[in-house]
C-alpha cells in the first residue's frame, strides 16, 4: 500500500478542514432560520378579517367609563334562575360544537332578561358581522347569520331587514355544494316563516360542524 506523498496529504487535510468548517457554519445558519421561524406572531389588534378572527374581542359587562352619561342601565340585583333542563342541554350541545357562538347566544338570553344591557351588546353583535365588501365563506355566511338572528330576537332587527339581510347572504353562484345548498334550504325556512330563531340556530351550528368535520 502506498503512502500519499506529504504535499497531497496537506492539501487532503486542508480539504477536510474546511469541509468540517462550512458543515458547521451550515447547520448554525439552519438552527437560526428554524429558530426564526418558530417565533408566534401576537394576534394583532387589527380590524377582523375572517371567520378566524370572529368574537376576539368579548363584550364588557360593564362600560369603560361608568359616568358616561347614556348609561342607564341598571345591573340586576338579584341571583340569575338556573336555566331549564332543555335549554341548558342545548347550550351544552352547542357548545361542544362552537364554544364561541353558544356563549353568544346564551348572552343573548341574558340580554333578552336584562341581564346584560341589550342596547350595548346588540351593538357588539353588530361589530362582529363581517361586511359584504368582501367574499364571505359559508363560515363568514353562517356567523353573520346566526349573529343577524339574535338581534332580530332581542328586537333590534325588524322582520323586513331580516329577510333582505338574508337575501345578500344567500350563496348565486350556479354550482353550489351540498352545504351551501344547505344554507341556502335554512334561509328559505326562515323566510317562510317554517323555522323559528332557535331552530335556525341550532341547525346553521349544525351545518359549521359538519363543513369543518369534512375539511
Amino acid at each position: 500500500m502506498k503512502f500519499l506523498h506529504k504535499p497531497n496529504l496537506r492539501f487532503f487535510l486542508l480539504v477536510v478542514v474546511f469541509s468540517l468548517v462550512f458543515l458547521c457554519a451550515a447547520v448554525t445558519a439552519a438552527d437560526s432560520q428554524s429558530s426564526k421561524d418558530v417565533v408566534v406572531q401576537s394576534p394583532s389588534s387589527s380590524g377582523q378579517s375572517s371567520s378566524e378572527q370572529f368574537f376576539r374581542f368579548w363584550f364588557e359587562i360593564t362600560p369603560p367609563s361608568q359616568s358616561k352619561k347614556d348609561f342607564e342601565f341598571r345591573p340586576p340585583s338579584s341571583p340569575p334562575k338556573a336555566p331549564s333542563d332543555p335549554q341548558e342541554l342545548r347550550y351544552l350541545m352547542l357548545g361542544s360544537i362552537d364554544p364561541e357562538l353558544a356563549l353568544i347566544i346564551r348572552l343573548t338570553d341574558k340580554a333578552k332578561e336584562r341581564r346584560i344591557d341589550p342596547n350595548r351588546f346588540a351593538d357588539y353583535l353588530a361589530a362582529q358581522q363581517l361586511p359584504f365588501r368582501n367574499y364571505l365563506s359559508l363560515h363568514d355566511r353562517i356567523n353573520n347569520l346566526v349573529l343577524e338572528l339574535c338581534l332580530y330576537d332581542l328586537g333590534k332587527v325588524s322582520r323586513n331587514n331580516l329577510v333582505s339581510y338574508m337575501q345578500r347572504l344567500r350563496f348565486t353562484s350556479y354550482l353550489l355544494s351540498s352545504e351551501e345548498n344547505t344554507f341556502n334550504y335554512i334561509i328559505e325556512l326562515i323566510e317562510n316563516n317554517i323555522f323559528s330563531t332557535t331552530e335556525a340556530i341550532d341547525s346553521l351550528i349544525l351545518l359549521k360542524q359538519k363543513t369543518t368535520s369534512r375539511w
